[in-house]
């Protein structure tokens, strides 16, 4: 029961610290990003919904498809994170101190991936998934045998074009420093 309770703990410590590092680098200096965030700021920049509740929706349906493709108990090893990472985002959207913490762009995208990647391997360290598009690799691997990898890089690598043909700072964050 301890354990249990330390890894429900290390799971929203995790989530908290990814949702900080998206929220007060990522997501104000324009760094492209993949994933559920990704499409996030995408509808942000298309309609102007908060990139957290565009989160919370996407990551809600990603969950029921994992539900219903991968059944209950996969469904059981996701749902904290699923709520939980957009619940922190949208407390990060609504401080101050987290917002333009750094206008160095190369900075933000340094600070924003190390909090971002920290965050996300607590939650991997404490046994349960980040949810979010993984979700969607794993329901290819489990009924169809496709390796996790390819279908992450696929949708995120399409999360990441779309950002790019959408969102002004992408580019001029590519022209700077690639």
């Amino acid at each position: 029961m301890k354990r249990m309770i330390l890894n429900y703990i290390g799971v929203f410590a995790g989530l908290a610290v990814a949702a900080f590092g998206v929220v007060a680098f990522i997501l104000p200096s324009g760094v492209m990003m993949g994933s559920s965030t990704g499409v996030g700021r995408v509808v942000e920049h298309l309609y102007g919904i908060p990139v957290s509740c565009t989160v919370a929706v996407f990551n809600g349906i990603l969950f029921l498809s994992g539900l219903f493709a991968l059944g209950r108990k996969f469904a059981a090893s996701i749902i904290v994170s699923t709520f939980a990472y957009p619940m922190f985002m949208n407390l990060f959207e609504h401080t101050v101190f987290a917002e333009g913490i750094t206008d160095n762009i190369m900075l933000a995208a340094l600070y924003g991936g190390l909090l971002a990647g920290a965050g996300m391997g607590i939650v991997i360290k404490c046994g349960a998934s980040t949810g979010g598009t993984d979700i969607l690799a794993i329901i290819f691997n489990r009924k169809w045998g496709i390796s996790v990898g390819v279908p992450i890089y696929l949708i995120d690598g399409a999360i990441l074009l779309s950002q790019v043909f959408l969102l002004k700072k992408a580019i001029r964050f590519c022209w700077e420093f690639c």
